[in-house]
């Protein structure tokens, strides 16, 4: 058993200044640091993380003006997803859920796949985070950081 003082951790930042991310770009950085951090793309565990970040994504568009920012941190066994967007409103699960609305679901597929979620205000928007279960042996507890531009991903440990 891994101990929360000593287990392994990372964090991968996706920023956005100028303009809001595309959901499509804000994917691609959560496959490519998912990969970097060992997770195989195909795995259960994978594509839950990247349908959360999907959903986050496509709700900070729709309802936040875009993400301003994604980032991926684990610690152990647990993933967080956070999408930042320049919108204060909190998002609200729809409830009931109903399958034959048009729209409404993201939010929903968000609480069955996510361990739990929620919203942080920020001065200048929020932050809209999940948290996911993933395998024991995630993470990469000896690659060394990686930088590019304004994509980060630190995978040393802590």
């Amino acid at each position: 058993m891994v101990s929360l003082s000593s287990a392994p951790t990372g964090r991968a930042r996706l920023l956005r200044y100028d303009a809001p991310l595309g959901t499509g770009h804000g994917l691609r950085h959560v496959r490519d640091t998912l990969a970097h951090w060992g997770l195989d793309g195909e795995s259960e565990q994978a594509s839950d993380a990247v349908l959360v970040a999907g959903e986050l994504l496509a709700n900070a568009r729709q309802h936040g003006g875009g993400a301003r920012a994604v980032e991926l941190s684990w610690h152990g066994t647990r993933l967080r997803i956070a999408v930042s967007d320049s919108n204060q409103r909190s998002p609200r699960l729809v409830w009931p859920h109903l399958p034959a609305r048009p729209s409404g679901h993201g939010l929903y597929l968000v609480e069955r796949l996510a361990r739990r979620w929620g919203v942080l205000p920020r001065r200048q928007g929020k932050t809209v985070w999940a948290e996911l279960r993933m395998p024991m042996l995630f993470g990469p507890a000896l690659l060394p950081p990686h930088r590019s531009g304004r994509h980060q991903i630190d995978g040393a440990p802590r």
